[in-house]
């Protein structure tokens, strides 16, 4: 037997469109976010954005990955409720701990600007979305530093949750 779509079945669920929609979004929008929250700072643009990890050691840098996706449908299978979460990691680096650590609160607090302005892009290419809401969640990682002491290191997790109804 061919598999074949329930009558009135809401379009598949892919985290995909979702993850090259923050990808697009963030390399769109991110540094023009970034020199208006810090005008005249001259803080630089990310020298990499990835989808999965990043693959340098290039600092300022950007990545985004899956996390998961639940669905709930309807009983008469009219909508399904999508929840898909993502991770976007920041990886800051300076010349110490108090320095790391601004910049990298900063670099978070504009992505989160940056998301929460054009967050319902982040579903464009995915069908009949409605009742879109999205949920930020901050984390700040671990620090580092190189064995001469001359370079630190600070990342960030911002853990996004889009929620929205499909027809």
């Amino acid at each position: 037997m061919v598999w074949t779509p329930p009558t009135n079945d809401p379009s598949a669920v892919f985290i995909k469109p979702v993850l090259n929609n923050a990808l697009a979004i963030v390399r769109r929008d991110f540094k023009n976010a970034l020199d208006y929250y810090f005008a005249g700072e001259h803080k630089p643009d990310f020298r990499e954005h990835a989808k999965g990890m990043v693959k340098g050691l290039v600092f300022p840098c950007f990545a985004v990955s899956p996390l998961d996706v639940d669905t709930l449908a309807a009983d008469d299978n009219s909508h399904i409720v999508v929840s898909v979460s993502f991770a976007s990691h920041i990886g800051v680096t300076g010349k110490d701990d108090s320095e790391v650590t601004d910049l990298i609160m900063d670099y978070t607090g504009v992505l989160d600007g940056v998301y929460r302005t054009a967050f319902r892009e982040l579903c464009d290419d995915i069908s009949n979305p409605f009742e879109i809401y999205l949920k930020l969640r901050h984390e700040y990682g671990p620090r580092g530093m190189n064995k001469e002491q001359t370079l630190y290191f600070r990342s960030s997790l911002i853990e996004a949750t889009l929620n929205f109804r499909q027809r």
